[in-house]
């Protein structure tokens, strides 16, 4: 039987997709080539990064219905540096459209949904070690919890494109959508210098 907690991730993700495109697709060029402050990343870099990492989360999911519960090496075989994984993953794809990262996106979205709905209970109860990247320590964690997390991926880091676009900051809805616990713990956790 699916997992619950699965089915309710699952739904956000989807809630949480519809509504971040919408926002995406309003912004102008001039505004998705911003520079995000206290960062190297621009607009369109984050949004990037949000439409281009569930391949390797798909992977992951995968890996962990046969056992494998921890985030996969990179490919040389060094220890997983999410980093490092995540600047490549941005500077490949930043020459592409929206409507390119959108539609591959659509595909990875999917592989990787179908790979979270075969995950039971018993497997997400599970911990997981979390490597850690530039501001937060790695660690053991729930792996229900680390995907309860990821179902709000698309809102954490609009808080971050936000910096960039104060004009949008007062948007009420906008603002109702990222009034999550869960989205502040993040901003809290990425406050401040890189430790690393």
């Amino acid at each position: 039987m699916p997992s619950s907690t699965i089915t309710n991730a699952v739904d956000l993700m989807q809630k949480n997709r519809n509504t971040f495109e919408e926002l995406c697709r309003s912004l102008s060029e001039e505004e998705l080539g911003r520079m995000v402050p206290a960062g190297h990343w621009t607009v369109k870099d984050f949004i990037i990064h949000l439409l281009t990492f569930e391949d390797m989360m798909a992977q992951w999911v995968a890996g962990m219905t046969e056992g494998e519960i921890n985030l996969p090496a990179l490919a040389d075989g060094a220890p997983f540096n999410i980093d490092k994984w995540n600047d490549e993953r941005v500077a490949e794809w930043r020459e592409r459209s929206l409507d390119d990262l959108f539609a591959e996106a659509a595909v990875e979205r999917e592989h990787f949904l179908a790979a979270l709905n075969q995950l039971t209970d018993e497997q997400i109860a599970q911990k997981m070690y979390f490597p850690g990247d530039n501001k937060r320590d790695g660690g053991e964690v729930p792996i229900g919890l680390f995907i309860v997390g990821l179902a709000r991926h698309d809102p954490i880091h609009v808080v971050d494109m936000v910096k960039a676009l104060p004009e949008r900051a007062d948007d009420p809805a906008l603002r109702a959508w990222v009034d999550d616990r869960m989205v502040d713990w993040y901003q809290q956790a990425m406050a401040g210098p890189p430790k690393r």
